[in-house]
């Protein structure tokens, strides 16, 4: 239930999601920098929370050991 509740923002906004991750994407970034930067945004506008953001990192992280 906890991951449900955390998720529910996402819905409660949705046309500010949409708006967020267009307007943070950058064509001549990479996957993952666009990514980062689509988190960061909804970060800012408490759509999604620091944990979210850690995980996010750690994973990128792990990502780039695959490289």
């Amino acid at each position: 239930m906890k991951d449900f509740i955390s998720e529910i923002p996402m819905y409660q906004h949705c046309e500010q999601v949409i708006d967020l991750v267009t307007n943070s994407l950058n064509k001549s970034d990479s996957i993952e920098t666009n990514l980062y930067n689509a988190y960061n945004s909804l970060l800012k506008a408490n759509i999604v929370g620091s944990k979210e953001m850690k995980t996010l990192e750690a994973w990128l992280k792990d990502l780039n050991k695959l490289k």
